[in-house]
């Protein structure tokens, strides 16, 4: 059917249905990463501080999940920083600590 209304219809027109279709797919596809970036930041949050909870540390560092995040996490009196470096994919970004002890990501490209 779409090669049929393809065909027929004047090229600008197919434009912009084409257009539109786009939109709506990218807002639906932006709405539902930052979704899932907020869960996943949630749960490692939770493992993080139950992790601290057992063993004293002052790093937590992970990847993989593509959902970047820097926080300070609590359990106890116990602190540290919780650290996912996220994907490439959006922003080549590499963490960094310097020697005064100041930490962030830091674009590469």
């Amino acid at each position: 059917f779409m090669k049929f209304v393809a065909r027929t219809l004047p090229g600008p027109i197919v434009n912009a249905i084409g257009e539109k279709a786009s939109q709506t797919s990218r807002r639906y596809t932006d709405h539902q990463r930052a979704l899932h970036e907020s869960k996943v930041k949630e749960l490692m949050k939770v493992y993080a501080e139950s992790e601290l909870s057992k063993k004293a540390f002052d790093f937590f560092l992970c990847g993989h999940t593509h959902a970047r995040d820097e926080l300070m996490i609590e359990a106890g009196d116990k602190k540290a920083k919780a650290i996912n470096l996220g994907s490439w994919f959006d922003q080549q970004k590499a963490y960094f600590i310097d020697e005064q002890g100041q930490s962030g990501f830091k674009t590469l490209v």
